[in-house]
């Protein structure tokens, strides 16, 4: 008995039934098939994705972006407080014995009456020692000084607690007659703290401009502390200037 295998009918496979596309070499190409028969040609091929020459020119674009970001970011000193640092900067001979006379200064307003107005004086070197060696570290403000610029500001500076450790810089003006003595100006901080390695000099690298907010809490702990013992009653003038002087202030016991 002989088995005869039974015909097999044609089969046609059109375009219109069957569709095969695949991903080849990492999503690049994308491959289909779109004739009447299926025979091992493939006929059309589609390239997706960035060219060599557009991947180069992403490459160069966002390079120099980077590279304009860090130069404007390292070259913050000279842009951000740069009279601030110079002032920062200026030798001022911070002691023990000196924040001690700024203390008795401010017992001495304590024993007065309160309301009663007078003028009292004292130099850079007692503030920034005071700074340094009193208050500073009670307001977590470390290697902390103080330098009075022109028009009566003061600024701050120090490694602050409440940046982190970071070095800090805040410019002030004097409000008259109110219990928040120091009104921030402005604000930095030095995000690479080159200041951390010489702490004798205030490096003028790094630093990026502080939104006052970020520094207020340090305000607000300055003027809780110096509005208990009084209040200026007078803006400083425009010529105010303790460098290698006195400063003097209007103020009334409280």
């Amino acid at each position: 008995m002989t088995d005869t295998p039974p015909e097999q009918p044609d089969v046609d496979i059109r375009a219109d039934q069957v569709n095969i596309g695949g991903d080849v070499v990492g999503r690049d190409k994308i491959i289909s098939v779109g004739d009447d028969l299926i025979q091992g040609d493939v006929t059309n091929v589609t390239q997706i994705g960035m060219s060599p020459e557009a991947v180069r020119r992403l490459v160069i674009t966002v390079g120099a972006l980077v590279a304009v970001t860090a130069a404007c970011f390292f070259a913050g000193g000279i842009l951000v407080g740069g009279a601030a640092i110079s002032a920062l900067n200026r030798p001022v001979d911070s002691r023990p014995e000196s924040a001690a006379e700024f203390q008795q200064g401010l017992d001495e307003i304590a024993a007065r009456p309160a309301g009663q107005q007078f003028q009292i004086s004292f130099t850079e070197e007692q503030l920034s020692s005071y700074i340094r060696f009193e208050l500073g570290p009670q307001l977590g403000l470390n290697n902390g000084r103080a330098r009075i610029l022109p028009g009566g500001r003061i600024v701050f500076y120090g490694s602050w607690r409440g940046a982190a450790g970071l070095p800090i810089m805040v410019t002030c003006s004097i409000q008259p007659n109110s219990d928040a003595l120091f009104k921030i100006e402005s604000a930095a901080v030095q995000l690479v703290p080159l200041s951390l390695i010489d702490q004798e000099n205030v490096s003028n690298i790094g630093w990026t401009p502080a939104p006052a907010f970020i520094v207020q809490p340090l305000a607000d702990q300055l003027n809780a502390h110096f509005s208990r013992y009084f209040i200026v009653t007078e803006a400083p003038s425009d010529s105010s200037d303790a460098a290698g002087g006195f400063f003097t202030l209007q103020v009334m016991a409280k």
